[in-house]
């Protein structure tokens, strides 16, 4: 599920490189 969240966050803010980074500390 980790990967469908890293996904889903790029796709939403897939012009905000900056706050996908976030997303996969998440992930981890």
């Amino acid at each position: 599920m980790c990967r469908r969240s890293g996904t889903e966050g790029e796709e939403l803010k897939g012009k905000s490189s900056s706050s996908v980074r976030p997303n996969l500390f998440y992930a981890k």
